[in-house]
């Protein structure tokens, strides 16, 4: 098996305050016929 290298096992971004997110969704609708569940 190929190593991975230097792998961080202790990850947890949340624990950042100042941490960015990786995904950021803007501008997000869903809408169930007229009911809008997301907005």
């Amino acid at each position: 098996m190929k190593s991975l290298g230097s792998i961080r096992r202790d990850f947890a971004p949340w624990n950042d305050p100042n941490a960015k997110p990786y995904i950021q969704f803007d501008k997000v609708t869903k809408k169930f016929g007229d009911f809008t569940a997301v907005n």
